[in-house]
């Protein structure tokens, strides 16, 4: 995504991994007008099996 005026950031360990893809820098309009900064989150579990439990 090159040409996006997104920045993309992404974490995970063992348990979970999230990627957030939000505007890198906002202004005064931006505010004014209420466009959401954060475009899309993803929270993706990293352990497939077992019925373990993970707190969020």
């Amino acid at each position: 995504m090159s040409d996006s005026v997104f920045a993309q950031f992404t974490a995970d360990d063992d348990q979970l991994a999230v990627a957030l893809l939000v505007q890198p820098a906002i202004n005064a309009a931006l505010v004014h007008n209420r466009v959401p900064l954060v475009r899309h989150l993803t929270l993706e579990r990293a352990a497939r099996g077992g019925s373990a439990s993970l707190p969020l």
